[in-house]
């Protein structure tokens, strides 16, 4: 099977952000818009339609998404949830979905007191709903890797999208307008604004609704591959020398939690010879503010040191392969647009043993053995 590159995607918010921006603009970055229309089917909104329409900002042609709805309720949280559940949707898109509702619920719940029993304002209606699927729907039918987005300049701001950015890059500006609705700030918001160097291969343009002679409303979407550079990364440390190791297993829990790309603790012995650890945390910078919380709540320590480090890895994806034991879950790294290196997953293989109640080294050794033999396959 051929292997893809990894593919890239960044949102330029030139002139701001909206959940109807977003989606012109990943069609415009070509997702297609026959399988927005076929979301809204599946999600039951049959009386909801969408036109979209090429107009000039500037000198640029851009596209603008518009709704026509015909006396539309809104949903509660709980209806928005069980219709995700129950929609025939891909199981990703459908889990991203309610986690984006998940997060919004806790902004309002923060700014306005919401509570789970009743409706979202605009965020309930079906436009709004089909904005949030059809975002996550978009980037897994584009079949994209990893997500990047530029500072997000906020004018005439919602409560709940500052809620949302917290700890996020943001600039204050005042354009006339409200640059990024709480939509584009929960789709938005856990995506990387680290400096990256992207080899662009298509974008998008998208329109909003406030155009000025000083201002241009609109949204760049672009899809890229990433070239073989190192990036950057950070590592955490902290001595512990007066805490119980029992806790540790809890801690790497929540570390991972926050986005913690590797924890791993070593023993060392510090002055008068008295046994430490040392926990180290591996982490994308725009974590960082997380995990110094998580760690400075549960342990003992009073400071944190770190520095960064360049990286390189494959580029990696998992894929089902046949073997004996029935369909396995095996991770392959890519090198050069072709597969490189894989392995069977610890979860897959482990369950494989204690159903066949074998030992869990041969397991990996019958899988490798077989493994060698599809090499190249790619079942």
């Amino acid at each position: 099977m051929a292997m893809r590159e990894e593919k890239v995607i960044y949102f330029d918010l030139i002139g701001g952000a909206s959940g109807d921006m977003l989606l012109a603009g990943l069609i415009g970055a070509g997702f297609q818009k026959t399988s927005l229309e076929n979301l809204m089917r599946r999600l039951g909104f049959k009386q909801l339609g969408i036109r979209l329409k090429k107009i000039k900002v500037g000198h640029i042609s851009a596209n603008r998404l518009s709704y026509q709805e015909k006396n539309t309720k809104n949903l509660s949280f709980k209806e928005i949830r069980s219709l995700f559940r129950k929609a025939p949707i891909s199981r990703w898109v459908s889990e991203k979905s309610m986690q984006t509702y998940d997060d919004l619920l806790r902004a309002e719940e923060a700014v306005h007191g919401h509570k789970h029993h009743t409706r979202f304002e605009h965020l309930g209606k079906p436009d709004a709903i089909i904005e949030i699927a059809g975002f996550w729907l978009a980037l897994e039918e584009l079949k994209i890797n990893r997500g990047f987005c530029s500072i997000f300049p906020l004018s005439q701001t919602a409560p709940a999208t500052i809620e949302l950015l917290k700890n996020r890059k943001v600039c204050f500006v005042d354009w006339g307008y409200e640059t990024v609705t709480p939509t584009a700030a929960v789709l938005l918001k856990n995506f990387s604004q680290n400096d990256m160097v992207l080899i662009p291969k298509t974008a998008g343009y998208a329109a909003g609704y406030n155009n000025s002679p000083e201002r241009e409303d609109m949204l760049r979407v672009v899809t890229c591959q990433k070239p073989d550079i190192k990036e950057k990364i950070l590592k955490l440390e902290t001595n512990l020398d007066d805490i119980n190791p029992q806790v540790f297993d809890y801690i790497m829990e929540l570390l991972f939690k926050a986005g913690a790309l590797d924890v791993y603790i070593t023993p060392i012995i510090m002055k008068k010879s008295r046994p430490a650890f040392v926990l180290s945390v591996l982490l994308d910078k725009k974590d960082l503010v997380k995990i110094e919380k998580v760690i400075f709540r549960e342990t003992t320590t009073y400071g944190l040191r770190y520095a960064e480090f360049s990286r390189d890895k494959l580029n990696y994806k998992f894929i089902e392969k046949k073997t004996s034991f029935g369909k396995v879950l095996f991770r392959t790294g890519h090198l050069d647009g072709s597969i490189f290196k894989q392995s069977p997953e610890y979860s897959h293989c482990k369950k494989i043993a204690s159903k066949y109640n074998i030992p869990l080294i041969d397991v990996y050794k019958r899988l490798n053995a077989s493994n060698a033999v599809l090499r190249g396959s790619g079942d």
